[in-house]
């Protein structure tokens, strides 16, 4: 069995003012593509699914990453 056999395709509709959200989002965390921002929310969801004891112990790897480009600006964080 292949990667290729399992992957599926999902297509879903929405509005252009949901595109421009999403392409605003994938400026603002850095990421490539729209499918790396919703793996990175379909990650972020499930660890905050998770009790606070066990989210805190889960490896880098399934932590939410956003990646950097050269040349792009960097993600602006909230001051505490």
């Amino acid at each position: 069995m292949t990667m290729a056999d399992d992957l599926i395709r999902i297509q879903f509709e929405m509005t252009k003012e949901k595109v421009r959200d999403l392409d605003h989002l994938m400026a603002a965390t850095s990421m490539r593509s729209r499918r790396e921002l919703f793996d990175n929310a379909l990650k972020r969801a499930r660890r905050n699914q998770l009790p606070l004891s066990q989210s805190a112990g889960r490896s880098d790897e399934e932590q939410f990453e956003p990646h950097t480009v050269e040349g792009a600006p960097k993600p602006k964080h909230k001051e505490a």
